[in-house]
């Protein structure tokens, strides 16, 4: 029986070596890497059209040199949101945009990146893309550690101080616990399989290509053809057998509200302030009503906030009152232009109304 402890023992402290191993060195999230690839992409960008990128970087280190990089003397819309506002370019608004939406978007990425824009650039708009676990307790989402001195800072600009967040501090782990994050393994061996190291390259067309995504000028995304030629029954597929993206145990995180409104309350000294509410694919939204009834108090809590701010709100978790169809969109949550374009009008959003 000692024998056999011995040997579990030997077996179990090897596995988690492993995986420790796996996941600091290939590290998905870029949380324990120098940022040297973005710089590079960063300043490569600002003197191209596209930006084609493949594989593994830092999307909110990447986002950050993009701020940093970017032209001080013209006026700018700033996008802050996940990877479902990803989308939104300046064609979209007809305006000026540089959008720095990023995977897993939290509450502390809206303000870090949010703030360093303001600091930085001649700001003269900024809509906030809030997806629905950005209240929850529970979301998981702490990709955020990365660019943690900006967040730091921004926590400054708004006179709070780093015990405030108590959203960050009670319920955020830290990045180290995600050398043993089973989600954050899983998301490792997929890049270690498909040799998807960072590779990315300067282009001047804005068609979509096989294995790469394509970054605009603007910060706004291309998908690959491969996602770009998806059938609607294909999409609607994915989008029926899809699991919900971090809303499970769901509980209403107050102080990510709070931080909200003194983002808001900061930016809307200098600067407008909207709201977006990128919508679910139609059957996935349809799924996540059943499962998920937390979703209309979210939206319902984000639309009282901004009447209490007299904020306008683009769009809605419900695709049919954004008037979006199930041909609008690449999979169950990440709108397509089509989308995005029925929502934001153009003429209309320069006026602040539909």
């Amino acid at each position: 029986m000692r024998r056999y402890n011995i040997l579990f023992l030997t077996f179990f402290l090897s596995s988690l070596s492993i995986i420790v191993g796996i996941n600091f060195s290939i590290d998905p999230a870029g949380l324990f890497r120098n940022s040297g690839s973005e710089a590079e992409m960063a300043k490569l960008l600002l003197n191209s059209n596209y930006l084609s990128v493949a594989g593994n970087y830092d999307e909110r280190q990447f986002k950050k040199y993009c701020v940093l990089y970017e032209p001080t003397d013209r006026p700018i819309t700033l996008i802050t949101g996940s990877s479902r506002s990803m989308q939104i370019s300046g064609d979209n608004l007809g305006s000026s945009v540089l959008n720095l939406s990023v995977s897993g978007a939290s509450i502390e990425d809206h303000l870090a990146l949010g703030v360093l824009g303001l600091r930085h650039l001649k700001v003269n708009r900024i809509v906030v893309g809030l997806d629905p676990w950005v209240f929850n307790v529970a979301s998981g989402q702490n990709r955020w550690e990365s660019i943690n001195l900006e967040f730091e800072a921004a926590i400054l600009m708004l006179h709070l101080s780093a015990g405030t967040n108590n959203h960050q501090k009670s319920y955020q782990s830290s990045k180290f616990t995600q050398l043993l994050n089973w989600s954050y393994t899983e998301s490792s061996i997929n890049t270690l399989l498909s040799g998807n190291t960072s590779r990315y390259k300067a282009s001047d067309s804005g068609t979509p290509e096989s294995g790469f995504l394509k970054i605009r000028r603007d910060g706004s995304l291309i998908y690959t053809s491969d996602r770009e030629s998806l059938s609607t029954n294909a999409v609607g597929k994915e989008a029926a057998d899809a699991a919900v993206y971090s809303l499970g145990n769901f509980s209403f995180s107050k102080p990510a509200l709070a931080l909200l409104d003194s983002f808001v309350g900061l930016m809307q000294k200098t600067t407008k302030v909207d709201i977006f509410l990128p919508p679910y694919h139609p059957i996935a939204f349809e799924k996540m009503n059943m499962l998920h009834p937390e979703l209309k108090i979210v939206e319902a809590e984000i639309r009282r906030f901004a009447e209490s701010k007299a904020i306008k709100v683009w769009g809605s978790y419900d695709p049919t009152r954004s008037n979006c169809s199930s041909n609008d969109f690449y999979d169950e949550m990440h709108p397509k232009d089509s989308c995005i374009r029925k929502i934001f009008v153009p003429s209309h959003f320069d006026r602040g109304s539909l």
